[in-house]
C-alpha cells in the first residue's frame, strides 16, 4: 500500500492540538484515543481534547475517510514514558494554551506521555502490522485529563 498507515499517529495528535470526555488520568486518554480511532468513532475521538479548542472534527473525518475500504484495526499497548511537568512549564504552557483560546486557562496539571500502539491492516487477505510509539502532551483541566497535542 503506497498510502502509508502508519502516517495516522501525526495526524491523529495533531488534530486534537488545536477536543469533553472525562479522563481520569493520561494513560486513560491515551488508551480512550486509540479504542476511538479502532471504532472509527470521530465524537469519542473529539471529546477527548479539552472543551476550550476546537476538536477538528472535520479533519478526523477526512482522515478516518483515507482507510475506508482497508480492514484497520488499532490497538492501545502501554505507556512507554511519563514525564509530569513542573511548575514553570506549567505555567509557560497555560500562557501558550490562553493565548491560542483567547481566554484564560487554568491548568491543574500537564505532562509528555509516550505510549504504544500497534496499527494492523489486511489487504487481499494479507496482514501488515505494525507497533510504533507516539508522544503527547496531556492537561488536567477542571479535573479531567484532556488530549491537547
Amino acid at each position: 500500500m503506497h498510502r502509508s498507515y502508519y502516517d495516522c499517529g501525526a495526524f491523529l495528535f495533531s488534530s486534537c492540538s488545536s477536543v469533553s470526555s472525562f479522563s481520569s488520568s493520561p494513560e486513560a486518554v491515551a488508551q480512550q484515543f486509540i479504542e476511538a480511532m479502532n471504532d472509527q468513532d470521530v465524537d469519542k475521538m473529539a471529546a477527548l481534547c479539552p472543551p476550550f479548542l476546537d476538536p477538528g472534527q472535520e479533519d478526523i473525518e477526512d482522515m478516518l475517510d483515507s482507510y475506508s475500504g482497508y480492514d484497520v484495526t488499532f490497538k492501545y499497548e502501554g505507556v512507554e514514558s511519563k514525564e509530569m511537568y513542573d511548575s514553570d512549564d506549567l505555567d509557560d504552557l497555560e500562557e501558550d494554551i490562553s493565548d491560542y483560546a483567547d481566554k484564560t486557562i487554568k491548568l491543574q496539571d500537564a505532562c509528555d506521555l509516550e505510549f504504544s500502539f500497534n496499527v494492523a491492516v489486511t489487504m487481499s487477505g494479507e496482514t501488515y502490522d505494525q507497533s510504533s510509539t507516539y508522544p503527547i502532551t496531556c492537561i488536567k483541566y477542571k479535573g479531567n485529563w484532556y488530549l491537547y497535542e
